[in-house]
């Protein structure tokens, strides 16, 4: 419990105290106007005190979605109540001249001898935001890969390969529009296949082969004519493509993409990508882009000659695997980041908050309280970051599955009432959703000896999700885990006695964690369902022993 704060705080007081806080700090009036802003928080906006002193809160802070938040918005947002109540979290933003930076704020009211004040304590997670944005642009573009070698798998021929190429980019991938073009008559190009709202914009595009004229110098030309690759990440200031600056201007273009197709070593269509936003092609993207031009170009060969399905899917099998192996260096980047920043940063924090509070008692006594809650604050956020760092945890290479099943259930449900166990099950857990759970859980891990890295990396991270929305949601008082392995496949059930989910087929808006759940088991070649219990629900799901990993379906 934290200790309450003094009914009558001079501010004078607190902000000696905050001058050296290493989070940004702002004082918030009555009014609603800044009157303070310690020195990370100048650092922070970038501005000087006089810039920022008298300006409204809600013309600084915005939420993620860009709407301000004023006092009264960040109370809602971070159930901050009565003067002397913890603050909660809220994930905001704010403006740094032209950049956005994403911070964690903190709100807490006081009531000081001049009336309330408010502390707006900003945590700058931009780094973190920003690692987990890289990994869900690279799941998403891993997934659409694997789109694409299905389409490539299940098509007869061009004419039903190339619209679902077109059609995987813009619906997977958010790219505004695609299109597939090849030589037509004389210096002309010829539609093959397009998605996304685009139609007026591709009617419009004057494009042809002729290298005597300017429309004939770029990204589709090039592509046609010399095979050369192409990627633009600012359509509107590239001279490249000055003949197009203002029919792109009109359609929101503003990145673009062009990678030749071929078939037989050939040239025999080029396929475009138009982004809505700039600076969308780095280097993973680009990598991943050329990896599906080199895969559909490989199908028209595979057209001709169906004996090279086996090579295809040895190569879909390399590229899915990357997912796992990306999804996990990107976690392990961001734990090391958070570890060797944030957590050492608030570490140091609580080492002079403690030899503050010892200076306080003696000198400043109607302080103590003050300190002794910006200590357990401190605290709070280091116990959420060390959670954080736990969740963000790499799966060493050979490691048991049962065991780390066991950690994570126990990590998910530490600090509840809720009970759990972990048992191993003999059954056949060979994919049919077989497996008995009826294991006494002797000889723990020897039935799921010899899973592949990537088997045990996805079958724990889609248990971490299951617990997490266990103790989120379920409000259960016992969770059963069980692991069934058998000479195919790994079966895990994880059944709780909670609430249950009563309409688990439809995930509501911004709650992706059952689909999240099963696009990993997809991937993986495995699946996964909800069944209700009566009470409670069972997270059942399977994958293949080896990585014989297979397409999103």
């Amino acid at each position: 419990m934290s200790a309450a704060l003094p009914r009558q705080v001079p501010p004078e007081a607190m902000r000696a105290l905050l001058d050296g806080a290493p989070d940004a700090v702002l004082g918030v009036d009555e009014a609603g106007l800044v009157d303070y802003a310690n020195a990370s928080a100048l650092r922070l906006l970038g501005r000087r005190a006089d810039e920022l002193v008298g300006l409204p809160l809600d013309t600084l802070l915005a939420d993620e979605a860009g709407v301000p938040l004023g006092t009264a918005g960040l109370e809602a947002a971070t159930t901050a109540g009565r003067p002397g109540s913890p603050a909660g979290t809220a994930a905001a933003t704010l403006r740094r001249g032209a950049e956005v930076v994403h911070v964690e704020v903190r709100l807490t009211l006081l009531a000081t001898t001049t009336g309330p004040w408010w502390l707006v304590s900003a945590t700058d997670v931009t780094e973190r935001v920003r690692g987990e944005q890289r990994v869900r642009a690279a799941n998403r573009a891993y997934l659409a890969l694997a789109r694409v070698n299905e389409a490539i798998i299940r098509a007869p021929d061009v004419a039903d390969l190339f619209p679902e190429v077109c059609r995987t980019a813009v619906e997977e991938s958010g790219f505004l529009g695609a299109w597939i073009a090849c030589r037509g008559k004389g210096w002309t190009v010829r539609t093959l296949a397009r998605a996304g709202a685009i139609d007026e914009y591709v009617e419009g595009l004057q494009v042809t082969t002729d290298p005597d004229q300017p429309t004939g110098q770029g990204p589709t030309a090039l592509a046609l004519r010399e095979g050369v690759t192409s990627f633009h990440d600012d359509y509107l200031h590239d001279p490249q493509l000055a003949p197009w600056h203002r029919h792109a201007a009109r359609f929101g273009v503003r990145g673009l993409a062009t990678l030749p197709l071929r078939r037989d070593g050939r040239t025999m269509a080029a396929f475009t990508l138009w982004s809505a936003h700039p600076q969308v092609f780095d280097d993973r993207m680009r990598a991943l882009l050329v990896q599906v031009a080199d895969n559909v170009s490989y199908a028209l060969e595979v057209l001709d000659a169906r004996t090279r399905l086996v090579r295809s899917a040895l190569q879909r099998s390399q590229l899915l695997q990357r997912l796992v192996v990306a999804q996990e260096e990107e976690r392990a980047r961001i734990a090391a980041d958070v570890h060797d920043d944030s957590v050492q940063s608030l570490a140091a924090m609580d080492l002079r908050l403690g030899l503050l509070l010892r200076r306080v008692r003696q000198d400043a006594p109607d302080l103590e309280p003050t300190v002794t809650q910006l200590q357990a604050l401190n605290a709070s956020v280091t116990a959420g970051l060390r959670h954080l760092l736990f969740d963000l945890e790499p799966v060493p290479p050979g490691s048991d599955l049962a065991e780390l099943l066991r950690d994570a259930a126990a990590h998910a449900l530490d600090g509840t009432a809720t009970r759990f166990s972990v048992e191993v099950a003999d059954g056949a857990a060979d994919g049919d959703g077989a497996g008995d759970g009826d294991g006494d859980g002797d000889g723990a891990g020897a039935g799921a000896a010899g899973l592949g890295d990537e088997v045990v990396t996805t079958a724990l991270r889609i248990a971490q999700e299951a617990l997490a929305n266990v103790r989120k949601h379920a409000r259960a008082g016992e969770v059963r885990v069980v692991l069934c392995a058998g000479p195919r496949g790994v079966e895990v059930a994880i059944s709780d006695d909670g609430v249950g989910l009563p309409e688990v087929e439809r995930p509501s808006p911004g709650h992706r964690g059952v689909r999240t759940m099963r696009d990993r088991a997809a991937v993986g070649g495995g699946w996964l369902r909800l069944e209700a219990g009566s009470p409670g629900t069972t997270v059942r799901y399977w994958l293949p022993r080896r990585t014989t990993w297979a397409v999103v379906s």
